[in-house]
């Protein structure tokens, strides 16, 4: 998508500029049906979606409280090993607040503590494969330090 032009899902229109972050070339606007080849729930969702990289991302549903249009990348592109990467540590960090093991803020806190980065950075979405793996540990960390009677 070059700089300024319209890409569409339906109703939306967007001018927004998402580069890829494997070959550094511009992300296309689109439906789920390009994503995964076929219909499904996923059909009236939006993609940002490099197909030379087979890497995507999606987007924040529209929501005017927050000032989402719909456009907006749920976080960076990522191939197949980064959303593999990305599935299991949601699958280990998500309990702890899921579970109400610890209050959903003070869980993203500890992460980004044990991380070492700014909590305004600590979002799995934009984390890379190297981070996912450090995120890992440090979950597995955070769990192992709570009593089982705290769970």
């Amino acid at each position: 998508m070059e700089a300024g032009c319209a890409n569409e899902i339906g109703s939306l229109v967007t001018t927004r500029v998402v580069t890829c972050s494997y070959c550094g070339g511009r992300a296309k606007f689109v439906s789920g049906d390009v994503v995964y080849g076929r219909t499904g729930p996923w059909s009236s969702m939006a993609f940002w979606y490099c197909a030379p990289c087979k890497a995507w991302v999606g987007c924040h549903k529209r929501n005017s409280k927050y000032g989402f249009i719909g456009d907006e990348p749920l976080g960076r592109l990522a191939d197949y090993e980064l959303r593999r990467a990305k599935r299991i540590l949601h699958s280990v960090f998500d309990p702890l607040w899921k579970r109400k093991w610890m209050p959903r803020g003070v869980a993203y806190k500890s992460l980004a503590k044990a991380m070492g980065i700014p909590v305004k950075d600590c979002h799995i979405g934009y984390f890379d494969l190297n981070q996912c793996r450090e995120a890992y540990v440090a979950v597995n960390d955070i769990r192992m330090g709570l009593s089982r009677f705290d769970r």
